[in-house]
């Protein structure tokens, strides 16, 4: 079975499969860590609408970084959303 980091790259993204993966791309890109946009991406206040959050994959995309952020509503069906890695919730 696919993992969520593999649809990622089917999308023609590349996202690191763990966070110890991820650690030395964070630290030297100045990007929010992993604990950080784990605990952002499931505040009521970013969930988008009668959805919870799944898990967080840090990808990098033409420019930069973003976070892709996976929900599930309440049909079932996945949410992604993608967020700058520097600055994920800017109006929070």
């Amino acid at each position: 079975m696919p993992t969520l980091s593999s649809a990622a790259w089917g999308e023609g993204k590349e996202c690191f499969k763990s966070w110890d993966e991820a650690r030395d791309a964070i630290q030297e890109n100045g990007l929010v860590s992993g604990k950080q946009i784990t605990k952002l991406a499931g505040d009521p206040a970013n969930v988008p609408p009668e959805s919870s959050f799944l898990e967080a994959y840090l990808c990098k995309e033409t420019g930069g970084f973003v976070y892709r952020l996976y929900y599930v509503d309440k049909s079932g069906q996945v949410v992604i959303k993608s967020v700058d890695a520097r600055e994920p919730f800017p109006d929070k």
